[in-house]
């Protein structure tokens, strides 16, 4: 199970909203140890034995983090997180709603942009509850894309892990027929030189709304997407039939699935 969700009304909008959930500007350490996760300086993480893994969506997120990897028996506490930029690319909305409602992000190529993402630094046991959590809407291997980071115990990295959707990139259009346009970028993520609209993942949300349940007012929409699974999987399907292919061709996907 990646997260259990919040029952009440309230909490799964605010989830569903929230994404990519904010997170620190700077390098960090999230910690599970003690009552509540809290944040330690960076200088105090342990790197070794760990697999840096691209973060360009919400687990550089702490709120992210610790609905993932609070309270599971068994993996390290800790979780190393630098701060950078990712060369030449994009965060993008993928043309796929989560099970909590928002609409995720995947990577897109943009020569000349650069974004302010970050690193998880993660144990092998941590490696595959991140698996568990992505699920079977993304891919996980390496893009080789240059990443400069702020601080840890490499500055440079001429490629990385991470994961990437399978569902292609969300356009203006939403799943309506007619000439595909260009992505949408995440309004909440950094960039420098970025050449497309960027929307907040509530002009996202009403965005498919509009397209699909015009009549329904954003909550009801958005609560009915978490609700309705096979409600879900149809909205998806028909934003996959006009989302822009992933044009990452330095991405090499593992051949190893993910959970």
């Amino acid at each position: 199970m990646p997260f259990e969700l919040p029952r009440d009304a309230p909490a799964r909008l605010a989830l569903a909203k929230g994404y990519p959930f904010e997170a620190p500007d700077n390098c960090f350490v999230w910690s599970a140890a003690g009552d509540r996760p809290s944040l330690r300086p960076i200088c105090e993480a342990d790197f070794s034995g760990r697999t840096p893994v691209l973060a360009h969506g919400s687990n550089r997120a702490p709120a992210q983090l610790a609905r993932k990897f609070a309270g599971r028996a068994g993996l390290e506490p800790d979780i190393p997180v630098t701060a950078g930029w990712l060369l030449d690319s994009d965060v993008v909305y993928s043309a796929h709603i989560t099970r909590y409602g928002a609409v995720a992000s995947t990577l897109w190529s943009v020569r000349g942009c650069r974004i302010r993402i970050g690193v998880t630094w993660l144990t092998a046991a941590q490696l595959d509850r991140m698996h568990e959590t992505e699920g079977r809407n993304y891919r996980y291997g390496h893009l080789a894309r240059r990443f400069e980071a702020d601080s840890g115990p490499q500055s440079v990295f001429d490629g990385l892990p991470t994961y990437l959707s399978d569902h292609g990139c969300l356009t203006r259009n939403a799943g309506t027929t007619g000439e595909i346009d260009g992505p949408l970028a995440l309004a909440a993520v950094k960039a420098d030189g970025r050449p497309h609209a960027a929307l907040s993942q509530t002009e996202a949300l009403a965005l498919i709304r509009d397209r699909h349940h015009p009549s329904e007012d954003i909550e009801r929409h958005i609560l009915s997407n978490i609700d309705d699974e096979a409600r879900r999987s149809t909205l998806v399907a028909c934003l996959r039939a006009t989302a822009l292919k992933a044009d990452l061709t330095d991405f090499q996907p593992d051949p190893t699935p993910t959970s």
